[in-house]
């Protein structure tokens, strides 16, 4: 009995260097195949809560003006680092700067594109709704208008077309923003 007792105590316990070898080179080979495909999905997720974000500003500008039943501005900067969206602006009781994608997206990521009847635009743009939520009447000649919310160093892109006179917008990925 004594002998069975030292022969237990005796008995290497815990992993071989060979065993956890395998299981590092393991690991490592479903990282290298998961990473890209994950770093894919979260600059997609990225751009689409940035194009929801810029969609919804526009919506609520629009429904503003029509419920108060005057113009309403909003305005798109994309020279900020990250962009950034204005309500208002000018108004000194009702002016509100929000950051692209509500600010949860480090600086130097999310990048913005506006162009405006074919053209790229460089500085800040606004759009102005008249009171029953149409595009004013200066700004007939800049339909249609595309807002893109764009990742760097990728070709994941989201936009939100701005396409008629009377405000219709529709949202776009990737090929078909261009």
């Amino acid at each position: 009995m004594n002998k069975r007792l030292w022969l237990q105590q005796n008995e290497p316990a815990g992993f071989t260097l060979l065993e956890m070898l395998v299981v590092i080179i393991i690991v490592s080979v479903l990282a290298a195949i998961i990473a890209p495909n994950w770093l894919t999905l979260m600059n997609r997720q990225r751009a689409a809560a940035a194009s929801d974000h810029i969609l919804q500003a526009l919506r609520e500008t629009q429904s503003s003006a029509k419920t108060r039943n005057i113009p309403k501005t909003i305005q798109f900067d994309p020279t900020a680092n990250p962009p950034t969206i204005t309500y208002n602006p000018g108004d000194a009781t009702g002016e509100r700067v929000e950051k692209l994608a509500k600010g949860d997206v480090k600086p130097g990521i999310l990048g913005m594109d506006i162009t405006v009847a074919g053209a790229p635009v460089v500085a800040p743009y606004s759009i102005t709704f008249d009171n029953r939520g149409g595009i004013v009447e200066a700004q007939t000649d800049d339909i249609p208008v595309m807002l893109s919310a764009t990742i760097a160093n990728t070709t994941v892109k989201r936009c939100i077309f701005v396409e008629t006179l009377i405000g219709n917008m529709r949202d776009a990925r990737d090929t078909e923003c261009n």
